[in-house]
């Protein structure tokens, strides 16, 4: 019973140490999407529900990275993306017939459109002394051929738990949770 409880403890002291709140919540592709074809993915502009001023554009920025990253496919440089993007429609959703429109200009095979749902520190008193990082992402994948949105994702994580919290500064975890998050919903969404 004695070894029962120390495994217990040390348990619950390994999940409340190494612990990480998240959640992703995928739709898989429609049977007729051919991801084999994507050759040449655009980020478009996201758009941005959160209190941080740039939460959407430093998110653009980690998937242009996680993809860039991936070496899978060619990515259509941002200020090629925001130049084609109409200024009406920047700083709002990009819905898939623009998503359509816009990869057709930039040659591009596939197009991620989304939202920026949270970027932020919360509070959380009762675990945490100090604010525990937190990002919400929602996107898309749109097919520039038919105009069909052919993948869609939402990821929502938090910060490392307590381990994280002990052993590295405030400043980067806030990045380094949207940084994953990022890279999670581009091997989720173009695997």
């Amino acid at each position: 019973m004695r070894t029962r409880n120390k495994k217990l403890s040390f348990l619950t002291l390994m999940v409340f140490f190494l612990g990480c709140g998240y959640s992703l919540r995928q739709t898989l592709p429609p049977p007729e999407a051919d991801l084999a074809q994507i050759k040449t993915v655009a980020v478009a502009p996201f758009s941005n529900l959160t209190p941080t001023k740039d939460a959407h554009k430093v998110i653009v920025e980690l998937l242009e990275q996680s993809l860039v990253g991936g070496g899978k496919y060619a990515v259509v440089a941002n200020d090629s993306v925001l130049k084609a993007v109409p200024k009406a429609v920047q700083g709002s959703v990009i819905d898939r017939t623009q998503a359509q429109k816009l990869g057709q200009a930039l040659k591009a095979d596939a197009v991620i459109i989304g939202t920026v749902s949270e970027y932020w520190y919360q509070e959380d008193q009762k675990y945490y002394p100090d604010r525990e990082p937190a990002v919400g992402i929602t996107a898309r994948l749109v097919d520039v051929k038919s105009g069909a949105v052919i993948g869609a994702i939402s990821v929502s994580k938090t910060g490392g738990g307590a381990f994280q919290y002990l052993f590295s500064d405030n400043a980067g975890q806030l990045h380094q949770v949207a940084k994953k998050a990022s890279e999670e919903l581009i091997n989720s969404l173009l695997p």
